[in-house]
C-alpha cells in the first residue's frame, strides 16, 4: 500500500501564488518562426532598456486586470538583474512607468544590494558564470516582476 506524503505548508504556499507568462520564450539554440524571433527581439530589447514603455503597457493592463481597485495597495517589485548597471537600464524607467499606469508603489529604490552571488546564463556559444549581486527587500505584501515574461 502506498502510503500519501504531507506536503510541506512552505510549498503550499508557494503554489498559491498566480504566475503569469506573456509569452512563451523559445531558447535560442532551437529554431524559431518569425512569431518567435519577434519574442525574443521584444525580450532582447526590453533587456537593453529599448523596450521598457511597451513592456511596462503590457504588465499594467494585466496587474489592472487581476487586482483592480487594489493597485494602489502593491507595491511593485522587480527581481533585480545580474548587475547594477543592468538592472538600472532594465528597471528604472520601467518600474516607474508600470507604477504611473497602475497607481502601484515603485519599490525600485527601496531594494539594495548587499552580496554577490553566481548566475549561469546559457546562449548559442554555450555557459557562462556571472557574478550577481544578494538583495534584501523588507516588506510584507508586495508584486515581484521577472524579465522572463
Amino acid at each position: 500500500m502506498i502510503m500519501a506524503q504531507k506536503i510541506n505548508d512552505y510549498y503550499l504556499k508557494q503554489w498559491q501564488k498566480p504566475i503569469i507568462s506573456f509569452f512563451d520564450y523559445l531558447p535560442i539554440k532551437y529554431e524559431a518562426t518569425e512569431k518567435e524571433w519577434q519574442i525574443r527581439q521584444l525580450i532582447w530589447d526590453f533587456k537593453d532598456g529599448r523596450r521598457s514603455g511597451k513592456v511596462a503597457e503590457l504588465v499594467a493592463r494585466q496587474i489592472r486586470a487581476q487586482f483592480g481597485s487594489l493597485c494602489d495597495t502593491i507595491t511593485f517589485a522587480c527581481i533585480p538583474a545580474c548587475t547594477a548597471v543592468a538592472n538600472a537600464i532594465r528597471y528604472e524607467e520601467f518600474a516607474e512607468e508600470v507604477c504611473r499606469l497602475t497607481g502601484a508603489t515603485n519599490a525600485y529604490k527601496a531594494i539594495t544590494i548587499e552580496g554577490e552571488r553566481l548566475a549561469v546564463h546559457e546562449n548559442q556559444n554555450g555557459k557562462n558564470i556571472e557574478s550577481v549581486h544578494i538583495i534584501k527587500f523588507n516588506l510584507y505584501y508586495f508584486l515581484t516582476y521577472r524579465d522572463t515574461f
